[in-house]
Parts: structure tokens; sequence; C-alpha cells
């Protein structure tokens, strides 16, 4: 018995807390990235808390978040307790290699039978103003010290430059390394069979299972139908939610989420 932590990063995650009282107000259902590491750190330590369930997806979120977010769920592994993470597909027609690259963090992976491994890799994109300023009459003067200095390129240059390309691409490619190697780790695959993956990527549901990328096929009710059958847990309680309020007792769990189900629902719908 005890409290099922979740973890909706289909809305975003806040880096920081908005500045602006406005600003505050519009993302106050949001999760601050601190929030989400504190409360599985405290979960692990936290004897009411059976464990954790993540649904990702939606809104992208950056490889450093990811990366904060993998040493989070690390360490709530050990404690012993669940970590699984679902969703409905990984990227669909791409992107979806940095929300995969997060949810090998976790013991078990469910992915909808419906949905896609669109692990296609790591891109840089780059945007440059230059055209609509010549257009609008405006002249950007910037100094430059060095080639690699590439911050004003976005105003004074119409396509990335040879020296930003380089950066750019070293960038990727160890970004990329390090992602693939993750994946390995926690899949127990080769590394050359992870490039080989993504390299046939976007892979049906049932290919990923095939290729051990993916643990369960399965549907949103299916997760926490075989949660609650393997955990018997009395609630479930947003990870945010948890850190914020600090409940002690299965009690005061309860009166702090009663009526947060029909908003849960409504969230994942």
């Amino acid at each position: 018995m005890g409290i099922l932590l979740e973890l909706d990063l289909t809305r975003g995650v806040l880096e920081t807390p908005p500045a602006s009282p406005v600003a505050a107000f519009r993302a106050r259902h949001l999760p601050t990235l601190r929030e989400l590491v504190g409360a599985l750190r405290k979960g692990a330590r936290d004897d009411g808390v059976v464990g954790v369930v993540a649904h990702i997806g939606g809104r992208r979120l950056s490889l450093a978040q990811v990366q904060e977010l993998r040493e989070a769920v690390a360490d709530f592994r050990t404690s012993g307790k669940a970590a699984v993470a679902w969703t409905e597909s990984f990227g669909g027609t791409g992107q979806g290699t940095v929300p995969y690259y997060l949810a090998t963090a976790f013991d078990e992976i469910w992915l909808q039978p419906s949905g896609d491994l669109a692990i296609t890799g790591v891109s840089v994109q780059a945007v440059f103003v230059r055209g609509a300023l010549d257009k609008a009459g405006v002249i950007p003067q910037f100094g430059k010290r060095r080639e690699y200095k590439t911050a004003a390129d976005t105003f004074t240059e119409r396509e990335m430059t040879a020296p930003a390309r380089e950066m750019a691409s070293r960038l990727a490619e160890s970004a990329y390394e390090q992602i693939v190697e993750g994946i390995a780790v926690r899949r127990r695959l080769d590394t050359a069979r992870v490039r080989e993956l993504v390299d046939g990527a976007p892979l049906p549901a049932q290919v990923g299972l095939d290729a051990g990328l993916v643990d369960r096929l399965g549907y949103r009710s299916d997760v926490y139908d075989e949660l609650e059958k393997e955990l018997q847990y009395d609630d479930r309680l947003l990870a945010e939610r948890y850190i914020r309020r600090g409940p002690r007792t299965l009690d005061e769990v309860r009166k702090s989420s009663r009526g947060r189900r029909s908003r849960w629902w409504r969230l994942s719908a």
C-alpha cells in the first residue's frame, strides 16, 4: 500500500519559475525541473511511495533537462521501487530520440501498439533573420572576435558559416554518441545495434518490441491496470504536488488529492 508518483511530462517542464506574475499565473500548473528532480529523490527515501510512472511525449524537453531527469530517475531506482515510462509514440514522424533516451532511464517502457519509435538521431537547427532585416532596411552591426563566436550570425548571416557548421556538427555528434551509449547500456544492446536501429527508424511498435527497445505494448489503461495489480497503491499523486505539499500520511494524501483524479483524466485525454 502507498503512493504512486506521476510525472506528466507531456505539458512541458519549466527550467525556472517565471519571473513575472502574469507568466507565473499562466504556468501555474507546470512543474519546474527542480521540483521533478526533488520529488524523485525525496520519493526514493519515502516509505510511503511505492513507485513512479512517467507519461513521456508532448512538448519537447532539452537534452540538458533530460540528462538531469535521467540522473534523478537512476537515483530513484536505487531504492528498488518500480519506475515505469509510457507514451503514445516516440516522436511520430521524427524527433523521438531524446524522449526515448529519457524513457530508457526507467525500468520498464510501455508503447501504444499503434505508436512508432522515431529515434532518427540528433539534428541541429539555426535561425537566421538577415534576409528579413534587409527587407526592413536594417543594417546589423556586430563585432566578432573569433570565427567560432556565432551568436551574432543570427543577425549577420543568411546561412551557416563553415566554422559554425563545423561546431554544430561536432556538438551533434557528441550528443548522439552519448545518447547511443546511454540507450545501449540501459537496454543491454551493443552500440552498433543501436546505431543500426536508429538508421532504420522510424520503427513500428512491434518492431521496437522485438528489437528490445520497449518492454510492453499497451494503452494508458493497460499501464495503470498492471501497476495497480503489481503495486496495490492507494493513491496517485503528481510529482510536483508531492514535493510542494509534502504530505506525510496516506490520509493527508487522500485529502490533498481529492478532486485531482478528474483533472488528471482531462490532462491525459
